[in-house]
């Protein structure tokens, strides 16, 4: 393992909070923390905002690339977007993933 400059370090704790907010987003809106708005209505509500669905959209996308590859059926159209998507998303998702996962076993190993 290498040592983490500041793309790993921004990348371990990016990760941490992606996958707080992916397991825990609905506590999240249930608890009030996004609004008023989104624990009376709902994160789907037109009057829950933009923020409220960003915060939560991109662990949710982060997890989507990561599982991609792995769900990819065989009835997919080779020029399709899936594909495009898979293609594109996620090899970043996995540097993201590949960077995190090696600033965290040099963090614990540095303790």
């Amino acid at each position: 393992m290498w040592q983490p400059r500041a793309f790993g370090i921004f990348a371990g704790w990016l990760m941490v909070a992606c996958a707080a907010v992916y397991f825990l987003s609905d506590e999240m809106v249930k608890a009030g923390l996004f609004g008023e708005a989104c624990k009376t209505y709902g994160l789907g509500s037109w009057s829950c905002g933009v923020l409220p669905k960003a915060i939560v959209a991109l662990p949710n996308s982060l997890a989507y690339f990561l599982e991609l590859p792995f769900t990819a059926g065989g009835n997919w159209y080779m020029l399709g977007t899936d594909y495009v998507l898979m293609f594109v998303g996620s090899p970043l998702a996995y540097l993201f993933a590949i960077a995190a996962v090696n600033y965290w076993i040099w963090k614990l190993n540095s303790l």
